[in-house]
């Protein structure tokens, strides 16, 4: 730990009020004043150094029953978490929507023919028996006895349906044939046809009877026909029934159509607003060989898109949709809705679309008992625009869209049997950090701890751990509980719902159960280790109560306790800090006539040492050799072996004038190098986590004030 005292810096006159100085002589000048020499004490650098300190950030120290402190080092030599024991390929479907299901609009087209048109069409007709039955029924208003006649047509009759559409192949559907017979007469024998202008028929049929006042139904199939825009209705021949009657020539005779569930191959038409595709399908995942055994039922995911690329060569605007029912966010599910403008020219209009899916929840099981499995919807609409346009059956909607880097934080499901190893070696700084020779430790202690966050259970064959040391060239296999190859150990995993539960599995060392004196006493640098882990030995398909978050793992980590009691060699550890000589001026250091250094060192250890202590310019150059292997007194222990206080070693520098000025002009900082033993060698000497070592350097200057 550094320190450097936050002193602030004064003038010679505030100084010396502050810190104890002695007067050596004085003189009175009557031309020049008052002047006299001064001793002045200030403190110059501070420096404090506990065990904890000598440590690099390995290892720690924690405090004993009684104080004393224990070296705790632990490492993890191994983990495996969920992205090496679950990996989402990317979905990508490519589907083809055809319009199987393009209708047409409804809607009546009706033709009327009044009782006076039949009137004139008797009378122009050149038969003069008709000629007069036809005056007769002009006759408004008048009551006739009107007696029975035939030979009544009336030719092509147009019936106009460009408002609906120009032609239609039709695959499927009817046409339905309404006559409606509001003359105060009965109709018999009336024998009608309707066909294209091109002149192909599409109904011809004739109706024996239709009762006054009454409406004839009629449905025809239209498959396989074309009906075109311009049609023509013959009402070829019809028997008017004799009848007592009030002559109104406004009542009539009509006939109209309507297309009934019509679908088309083809049609140039006013299409009506429709959904033409309304699919759900079921998407399955096919993991990699290695994960082919994973059935996944829940997925929360951080991080992936759903991805949407549709093409359009329909000539009119259409509207896709996609969603992921299998997906939820706050009461919300993924959806993409993609507007595509009329194709051009049979050239297609395109769109993307892309969709977060952080956070989204992803239900597996398609709603059902199946696993690894997503619902998704898709639809097409063809929406209404009010303008002709030409479209086939097969003209299509083209999408390519699926789950692109996906990343699971959570899945439930069964996550199948994985074999996989932690094997490799593993660097060891505790010893290095320490920085003693022939070090022992007495009372080690050593646990292997398996770490397991995921809710699988595991087998693990303990097939090595080996500690070296590459100065020394010495080696030792961990011999007692460790020996586990042919008896794997038993790591347990939590279990839902306990999602968040780390259960640990330790295999305990010590030196009484085998050579652990010898492991820990190679000092390594590096462990060695092989581990052989069946990871979910006990799960089985179609159970799927295994679990993993992002944050879990499967981890292995070694942890050594070692009292610090034993025999140390050159214990070494050091510290830097900054000088501090409140000299503020030149001025005031040419008042400077001599004086000395005095380096105060406390040690609390019970061993004892040498120090080292030199001044540093800004560029870490020596300036100064305060102490070279000067010899530090080891603390004195009471009855129970324990230093209370510490014991002082003080060590005075002298200085002359021109030296000290070189000195205080050039220094910046300070270092103290201790190295300490236990003495006689090979006694054994326990640590306390209070103990320490400190440094004061202060200075005494002769002035002339």
């Amino acid at each position: 730990m550094n320190f450097s005292p936050d002193l602030k810096k004064t003038g010679l006159w505030i100084t010396a009020l502050i810190f104890v100085f002695s007067f050596h002589a004085c003189k009175i000048d009557p031309a020049e004043g008052i002047s006299w020499d001064a001793d002045l004490l200030t403190p110059i650098a501070y420096s404090s150094l506990s065990l904890n300190d000598v440590l690099g950030d390995s290892a720690f120290f924690e405090t004993g029953n009684d104080g004393e402190a224990i070296l705790v080092y632990r490492d993890t030599l191994a983990a495996t978490n969920l992205s090496e024991l679950v990996q989402l390929p990317d979905t990508s479907l490519h589907f083809v929507a055809t319009l199987d299901s393009l209708a047409l609009a409804t809607g009546n087209i009706e033709q009327r023919v009044t009782l006076g048109d039949i009137a004139h069409q008797l009378i122009d007709g050149g038969d003069p028996i008709q000629a007069i039955i036809g005056r007769t029924l002009l006759r408004q208003g008048d009551t006739i006895d009107l007696l029975p006649f035939s030979g009544v047509s009336f030719g092509n009759q147009a019936i106009n349906a460009s408002e609906f559409f120009e032609f239609a192949i039709v695959e499927s559907g009817q046409l339905k044939l309404s006559i409606d017979n509001q003359l105060p007469v009965d109709i018999v024998d009336l024998q009608f046809e309707i066909k294209n202008v091109s002149g192909s028929v599409l109904i011809q049929d004739t109706f024996p009877f239709i009762f006054k006042h009454t409406k004839l139904v009629e449905y025809y199939d239209m498959a396989g026909k074309t009906i075109e825009s311009e049609l023509e209705a013959n009402l070829s021949d019809m028997t008017v029934l004799a009848g007592r009657i009030v002559i109104d020539t406004l009542d009539y005779i009509s006939i109209s159509l309507e297309p009934v569930d019509v679908k088309v191959l083809s049609a140039k038409a006013i299409f009506p607003g429709q959904t033409v595709i309304d699919s759900v399908q079921e998407t399955t995942y096919t993991f990699p060989p290695e994960f082919a055994d994973v059935e996944i039922t829940k997925m929360v995911v951080s991080g992936g898109k759903l991805k949407a690329y549709s093409r359009s060569y329909i000539e009119d605007t259409v509207e896709f949709s996609y969603s992921l029912p299998s997906a939820e966010r706050n009461g919300q599910i993924p959806r993409s809705l993609l507007k595509l403008l009329p194709a051009q020219n049979g050239v297609p209009s395109e769109q993307r679309q892309e969709i977060d899916l952080a956070g989204f929840t992803l239900d597996m099981t398609a709603g059902g008992s199946k696993f690894n499995t997503l619902i998704q919807a898709y639809q097409v609409n063809l929406v209404y625009s009010g303008k002709l346009v030409e479209i086939e059956k097969t003209d299509s909607v083209i999408v390519d869209f699926g789950l692109y880097g996906l990343e699971p934080t959570y899945v439930e499901g069964y996550i199948g049997k994985q074999s996989f190893s932690f094997s490799g070696e593993e660097a060891v700084a505790i010893f290095n950090d320490l920085n003693m020779e022939r070090l022992s430790f007495s009372k080690p202690k050593a646990k292997l701890v398996f770490a397991n966050s995921i809710g699988i259970d595991n087998q693990i064959k303990i097939k090595k751990l080996e500690a070296s040391n590459s100065r020394t060239g010495k080696k030792v296999s961990l011999v007692g509980e460790v020996n586990r190859s042919n008896t794997p150990l038993v790591v347990n995993g939590p279990s839902l719902p306990d999602t968040n539960l780390v259960v640990y599995t330790d295999v305990q060392f010590d030196a009484e159960s085998g050579n652990l004196d010898d492991f820990i006493n190679v000092l390594p640098d590096r462990l060695t280790y092989d581990f052989e882990i069946l990871g979910n030995y006990n799960g089985q398909p179609g159970v799927h109560d295994n679990f993993a978050s992002n944050k879990s793992e499967v981890a292995a980590y070694v942890e050594f306790e070692l009292p610090l009691e034993g025999n140390f060699k050159n214990f070494r550890f050091g510290d830097t800090t900054e000088t501090d000589f409140q000299i503020e001026t030149s001025e005031d250091i040419n008042r400077i006539n001599g004086g000395f250094f005095r380096l105060i060192l406390d040690n609390r250890f019970p061993i004892e040492g040498v120090v080292t202590a030199k001044l540093h310019d800004q560029n870490m150059n020596v300036v100064q050799v305060l102490a070279q292997g000067t010899r530090l007194q080891a603390g004195v222990k009471n009855e129970t072996g324990y230093v209370e206080k510490p014991t002082t070693t003080i060590v005075e520098i002298p200085f002359d004038r021109e030296h000290l000025i070189k000195i205080l002009e050039e220094s910046s900082f300070v270092s103290f190098h201790f190295k300490l033993s236990s003495k006689p060698d090979g006694e054994a000497v326990r640590f306390y986590t209070d103990y320490e070592v400190s440094a004061k350097l202060v200075g005494q200057f002769n002035y002339t004030l």
